[in-house]
């Protein structure tokens, strides 16, 4: 790892980034090198501060979170999104991920567990609280699977594509389903090349597009 990850904050709420300010301060792998509430300033400041993963209030003021992602995704791909909320959205969570967010996590979450979610974000991890991973899940077991099965997946791609969307690593996966790694990752080059996506995100987002 780095010698610290520089994170940047989009959030409106004074109090929530402040206690965050406070926290990074005294422990050692977060360093906040900007925040803002500014729709206008955020590629600015992304472009001056090149931080490595940026925390984004999905619901800011007079403009959306969603809108503040795009913009970013679009000037700067490779900066690492973690998308954060008062309360768990459907609709926002299945349109964050979909835009290209790499986690989704509640204001809730303790200082530390989001000081977690962060590392995990920066190492290309894909962080989801509990509450929001039950959500995807039960959306999963609610949605009709149809069109993923027009796609041609077998009922163990689907099962996998789930454990997937619920936020599971490749070795949760394998242990969930008493598989090996080996057998995971070669479903999931057959999910890819049927969904006609590259990677887990693209995978999950275009399950979600189709579960909406």
């Amino acid at each position: 790892m780095k010698e610290r990850i520089k994170l940047g904050i989009v959030e409106d709420n004074n109090i929530f980034t402040e206690s965050l300010r406070q926290y990074f301060r005294v422990t050692g792998p977060v360093e906040v090198v900007f925040f803002t509430f500014e729709k206008e300033e955020i590629v600015k400041l992304c472009k001056k501060h090149q931080p490595d993963v940026l925390l984004m209030d999905i619901n800011l003021g007079y403009f959306s979170g969603i809108e503040g992602l795009k913009l970013v995704k679009e000037s700067f791909p490779h900066i690492k999104i973690l998308m954060c909320t008062v309360f768990s959205d459907n609709e926002n969570l299945f349109e964050a991920i979909a835009q290209g967010a790499s986690g989704y996590i509640l204001k809730t979450t303790p200082a530390a567990e989001i000081e977690l979610a962060i590392i995990e974000t920066f190492n290309g991890g894909a962080p989801i609280t509990p509450q929001v991973a039950s959500q995807l899940f039960l959306v999963f077991r609610q949605n009709n699977i149809a069109q993923l099965a027009s796609d041609g997946l077998t009922s163990r791609e689907n099962e996998i594509l789930g454990a997937l969307v619920r936020g599971l690593s490749y070795k949760e996966v394998a242990q969930e389903m008493n598989i090996s790694m080996s057998t995971v990752r070669t479903h999931v080059e057959h999910i890819y090349a049927k969904l006609e996506v590259n990677s887990k995100a693209e995978a999950v987002a275009k399950y979600l597009k189709t579960s909406r």
